[in-house]
């Protein structure tokens, strides 16, 4: 029997990141080899747009895990004072951090220049889409515009609204679609651009999340919302539900279509999810760790990330 295509997705969720780290760097000890040599292509939005492009690009999942341990809190470093009113009407942070650290990690190497088949999703602004940028045959023969330098690919989609200026002053964080977990994408991708056969045997799919805390109004505090808490909400959730759907939407794919074999890989932020793989909750602020710019929870974020992949990350799944 051929061995079957495999793809690995990951998805955004800003310093969360490291939690999906945490759960390839399983997948790396569980298969023996580095993320690089064992799937065939990577998909990733936001944060999972660097993890996806570090592991392409040859590095580590443990490397990628000590890069959001080390660098997490200065990445997420506030504007400066006199950008007060600046910081409070456009974005949190200076992308500038980000920016150097993406620089010095890939350096001028383009997109095209990346030899494992590679996808990031931004968001253009000027368009209103999602917009993919990759390294497969079909881009580089009908859209050679795309061979950007990495690094700029990857600052367009962790351009998180509210937290890191736009890039180009056109793209921004491609969660802010329906592709913040890319798995469905990418099965569009490798059936329909890379013109892989499907089948359970043929095409696996990995999805890695970054968890997620559905946002919660507690009784008789929705009539005391006002706009901007109502506006924060309403992205939220509607994020963590186009997440679910896309999950739907796969284990159809899988389970009544016979389309691709698919797995995923992420954690709900509750007790009680944790308190079922036997996940220690003591000390744990489950709201303070599912924020993306939590960067003192960094540590217990990958920490939570070892546990959930020694629960999940079974070597049958490989």
């Amino acid at each position: 029997m051929p061995t079957p295509k495999r793809v690995l997705t990951i998805d955004g969720g800003g310093l969360r990141g490291v939690f999906s780290a945490a759960i390839i760097e399983r997948m790396e000890a569980v298969t023996g080899k580095p993320a690089r040599e064992y799937f065939d292509c990577f998909y990733g939005t936001s944060t999972g747009a660097i993890l996806a492009a570090g592991l392409a690009h040859g590095m580590s999942a443990s490397e990628l895990k000590q890069f959001y341990l080390d660098k997490g809190a200065q990445v997420f470093e506030k504007l400066p004072f006199y950008q007060i009113i600046k910081k409070l009407l456009y974005w949190t942070y200076s992308k500038k951090e980000l920016e150097n650290e993406l620089q010095r990690v890939f350096g001028d190497k383009k997109l095209f220049d990346v030899d494992t088949l590679l996808s990031i999703q931004v968001k253009d602004t000027r368009t209103s889409t999602a917009d993919f940028y990759n390294n497969f045959p079909y881009t580089r023969q009908q859209h050679p515009d795309k061979n950007l330098p990495l690094w700029q690919i990857i600052r367009a989609s962790t351009a998180a609204p509210t937290y890191f200026e736009p890039e180009l002053n056109r793209y921004i964080d491609g969660g802010i679609s329906c592709y913040n977990n890319p798995s469905y994408s990418s099965f569009i991708g490798a059936t329909k651009y890379l013109k892989w056969p499907v089948g359970t045997d043929q095409l696996h799919i990995y999805s890695v999340g970054t968890g997620y805390h559905p946002p919660i109004i507690p009784e008789g505090a929705l009539d005391e919302q006002n706009k901007i808490e109502m506006a924060a909400y309403m992205v939220e959730e509607l994020m963590d539900d186009i997440n679910l759907l896309q999950n739907q939407v796969m284990k159809r794919l899988e389970e009544d279509q016979k389309l691709c074999w698919y797995k995923r890989y992420t954690i709900k932020f509750e007790k009680a999810s944790f308190d079922h793989l036997d996940i220690p909750t003591a000390g744990i602020d489950f709201d303070k760790i599912a924020e993306m710019d939590a960067a003192k929870y960094v540590p217990k974020l990958a920490e939570i990330g070892s546990a959930v992949a020694q629960a999940l990350v079974k070597s049958e799944d490989f």
